[in-house]
């Protein structure tokens, strides 16, 4: 059975890196264009275009013979790159858009970061500091010493800082006769002095290694995917079409996903590919825990990680995260729905006792019909934890994530005033609270409540929703003096010993 292992994002940092940077004109609030998703193709001849932002010093008497080689080891044989670009935080609250670079490598390559083959075969950027075994794409921006990569929209080069070396050291003989030498005009120009005497000349290799590739099919990819095993990808997203056999470990590149699927196409080294589906259910190996929850047209079970793969990055016994929530129609036993891709971190025991009880009923909307509830992400030592919601809406027969309340912090739900509260806490001195109630079918704030240290001193603000309108008010208070603390008790002095 094919693994992925994609979900633990938290990983020892990888031993390898791009530097990255663009130029001003390329440069859009909040932070850099991103590339273009596609295939990219390697120009032969980009090796003689060495990136005129990487500057070399050169000393005083250094003679450079300066030399152009591929930045892409030989052993690689990549002639090919794809790129993929995600727009909508693909890693959870706090991530932006990224982009994932893979390198179409030989079969036979083999990375490692203290030889020549020191190209890692795939990246993410930008702030990405997750590789691990279960996503090995090495993260960008540690620093000149690393690969470096610049770009443009459908363009990007490859390159590692100039090398220097020592090939020779010679003694160059003076230009100035010794006649001409002793005299006082010379003896006043200094540069009359210095090409008086010998001077050492120290001679150098230079070796600029840069590979440029440009865009030669735009395709829209929104992930690169990393499945550790063989899988099989199938013609159609039905479990009962057609199939191949794909080898693993492999890298996939991703054109859409659902609950079930991934569409995805699958590049070798030569520029061609595949294309098809993979089986979530195959891919993810979830071990299916029927829960305690149940409603009088469903059942639920949860997916959690079998512990093999929990074992990667962290232990299994510190708790794991949930991966999916299957929605059983009891009448027929079938499945109705799986829920997938929402954010959970490590909140649930590896017990099967704690496990079923993952999947909780609470009626979120206040409209009768019973919703879904799970954890979320814990929030640090924020508190601010969240849980992940999910409405069902009668109409489609189908449980909805809901995104606003599944970002609320510290979520409360009062069936007996039909009011949603939320808190937060920002560092010692900053606290706050919201509480929201359904109006004509709207989630609507109708009372807030903030208090934070200011300099010195204390503003709480509040407001209420009073006739239509959210009414705020503001109030300032001179913070209190700190409570020195109590001199400490001198120590008694120890008793002399009693003599002989």
């Amino acid at each position: 059975m094919a693994m992925l292992r994609w979900r633990l994002l938290l990983g020892p940092l990888a031993a390898c890196g791009l530097w990255l940077h663009a130029s001003a004109d390329d440069l859009q609030e909040p932070g850099p264009t991103l590339l273009e998703p596609g295939l990219y193709r390697i120009e032969p001849q980009g090796h003689l275009q060495p990136d005129a932002s990487l500057p070399l010093p050169r000393g005083e008497n250094e003679i450079w013979a300066e030399e152009f080689a591929h930045a892409v080891p030989a052993q690689a044989q990549v002639r090919y790159a794809i790129v993929s670009r995600s727009t909508d935080d693909p890693l959870g609250p706090g991530f932006g858009p990224l982009n994932k670079l893979l390198f179409l490598t030989d079969e036979a390559y083999r990375y490692d970061v203290n030889s020549a083959n020191r190209l890692c075969p795939a990246y993410a950027f930008p702030g990405w500091n997750y590789h691990s075994s279960a996503q090995p794409f090495c993260r960008t921006g540690i620093g000149s010493d690393e690969a470096i990569l610049a770009w443009q929209a459908a363009a990007f080069s490859l390159s590692w800082a100039p090398q220097k070396e020592q090939t020779e050291v010679r003694l160059r003989p003076a230009t100035v006769p010794p006649e001409q030498a002793a005299t006082a005009a010379c003896r006043r120009d200094w540069q009359c002095r210095r090409a008086a005497e010998p001077q050492v000349e120290v001679h150098y290799r230079i070796t600029h290694r840069t590979d440029h590739f440009q865009l030669e099919r735009a395709r829209p990819y929104r992930d690169v995917l990393y499945v550790d095993s063989a899988t099989p990808l199938h013609a159609r997203p039905r479990p009962d079409a057609a199939q191949t056999g794909m080898p693993g470990p492999a890298f996939y590149a991703v054109l859409a996903r659902d609950d079930q699927w991934y569409e995805v196409d699958a590049w070798r080294p030569d520029g061609s590919h595949g294309h098809g589906w993979l089986n979530r259910d195959v891919l993810e190996g979830n071990a299916w825990v029927p829960q305690q929850a149940q409603t009088g047209r469903f059942r639920f079970r949860a997916g959690f990680p079998p512990a093999a793969t929990e074992g990667d990055d962290a232990p299994y016994d510190e708790g794991v995260a949930l991966w999916a929530i299957e929605v059983i129609d009891r009448p027929s036993g079938r499945r109705h729905q799986v829920l997938r891709d929402f954010g959970s971190d490590r909140g649930y025991g590896t017990d099967p006792q704690s496990q079923a009880h993952a999947v909780q009923l609470v009626d979120a909307n206040f409209d009768g019909q019973p919703d879904l509830i799970v954890n979320g992400y814990s929030g640090g030592a924020g508190p601010n934890s969240t849980d992940n919601v999910f409405l069902y809406v009668p109409e489609q027969g189908r449980f909805v994530w809901d995104e606003r309340l599944s970002g609320m912090t510290q979520l409360e739900i009062d069936p007996a005033t039909q009011t949603i509260s939320t808190h937060a806490r920002g560092g010692c001195c900053s606290h706050a609270s919201e509480t929201y109630r359904y109006i004509d079918g709207q989630l609507t704030l109708v009372r807030s409540w903030d208090e934070s240290l200011v300099g010195d001193e204390v503003v709480t603000t509040t407001g209420e929703f009073v006739n239509g309108v959210f009414e705020v008010r503001e109030v300032r208070e001179a913070a209190p003096e700190p409570v020195p603390e109590p001199a400490p008790e001198p120590k008694p002095k120890p008793k002399p010993a009693p003599g002989p």
